[in-house]
């Protein structure tokens, strides 16, 4: 059992949060600290705080509010039940670059010996698990005794997700209440916790294709006899699709994506696809067909988006139809101005942001 005075300085520690930090203070609401002997520091489980006493009893005040702040972190952004069936220390330590950089940025202190990565704590977890290697060869160390998620107790998977959600929204309303905006780590965080996730197979599916059974229109004519006479829209679809190939995008994925290209094409016959391959400069069209016998990439130094968008505004120009573009790439490059037509953005793990797309929809790849 703790001593009255560890519970006297947690408490102080949560009051002291909720007064600086409303969000987090709400969060901590919507869990209990449980203190045990069992784990050497601190862990959650998804649904409770496990701290242990006399680890508590040596930090300070700003540490422990830091520390708090991160497990809860841990716990509503749902970073157990998403880590089944992944290596475990390696999930860790992607989630904590996460949860780390929302803490520090929030401005709290955390005890010694963080794990950090100032470039990958923007991504989802997933992406950073992505680009971290086998636990095997991971260089990241957490500090010792610091594997801090816990296996999911009996608590309900669909019912742990739900509440963590529904609390993620009361505390960023009552934070905009009092604080404003939330930073942008934590807001991204978020998103991707409260936001309805879109396949992204799906997503390509949906964009790219108009199927022969869409109804746009109405015959207004007839409107005064309740007749709702709908035209039948079969115009030509005029995909193009062009690849980043700087580098960022493995032969597994850019297999998986052409597959889903081809597969479109196949079920939708007056969809039109051509495809470009793209670093500095542009290379194309090719045969969709033949799409992975890649050409070598010339130019280098980096990527552009700009000589896509201006080769296929030329193209809209002296064709007609619908104009779709789809660029697979990891969102790091020049843009252009708004084209005139729509744009998926198809990006791989690591890519970047997406508050980053001046236009257009980005949907994201994870694992193959």
């Amino acid at each position: 059992m703790p001593s009255q005075a560890i519970e006297h300085r947690m408490s102080r520690a949560i009051m002291a949060i909720r007064a600086r930090e409303p969000f987090f203070g709400t969060l901590l609401l919507h869990t209990d600290i449980r203190y045990t002997d069992r784990v050497p520091t601190a862990a959650t489980d998804g649904r409770y705080i496990f701290m242990n006493p006399a680890f508590a009893d040596q930090q300070t005040t700003p540490r422990l509010m830091g520390l708090l702040v991160h497990e809860v972190l841990h716990a509503a952004l749902l970073h157990v039940p998403r880590g089944v069936r992944r290596q475990r220390r390696r999930w860790n330590v992607a989630a904590d670059i996460v949860v780390n950089g929302i803490v520090e940025e929030a401005g709290f202190e955390l005890p010694e010996g963080p794990v950090r990565d100032e470039e990958l704590q923007a991504y989802s977890v997933e992406e950073v698990y992505s680009c971290l290697p086998p636990e095997q060869e991971l260089a990241i160390e957490l500090p010792s005794n610091w594997e801090d998620l816990l296996k999911q107790g009996d608590t309900n998977e669909a019912q742990l997700s739900a509440g963590w959600k529904q609390a993620l929204r009361q505390a960023a309303h009552v934070h905009r209440q009092g604080k404003g905006r939330l930073r942008a780590g934590l807001e991204r965080a978020i998103g991707r916790i409260t936001e309805p996730q879109v396949d992204w197979r799906t997503a390509l599916w949906r964009f790219a294709t108009r199927t022969p059974t869409d109804f746009e229109h109405f015959d207004r004519r007839f409107l005064h006899q309740r007749l709702y006479l709908e035209t039948l829209e079969q115009e030509s679809v005029e995909l193009s699709v062009c690849v980043d190939t700087s580098g960022s995008i493995s032969e597994e994925l850019l297999a998986t994506f052409i597959g889903e290209l081809r597969g479109i094409t196949r079920v939708y016959p007056h969809v039109n696809a051509r495809l470009y391959y793209a670093d500095a400069g542009l290379y194309g069209p090719y045969d969709l067909q033949q799409a992975l016998a890649r050409p070598t990439p010339e130019g280098g130094g980096g990527t552009s988006f700009v000589p896509f968008f201006e080769a296929i505004a030329e193209d809209t120009r002296r064709s007609v139809g619908r104009h779709v573009a789809v660029y697979f790439t990891d969102l790091y490059g020049d843009f252009p101005g708004c084209p005139a037509h729509p744009t998926l953005w198809v990006v791989p793990p690591g890519g970047a942001p997406s508050d980053e797309v001046p236009f257009g929809e980005v949907v994201r790849l994870r694992e193959v």
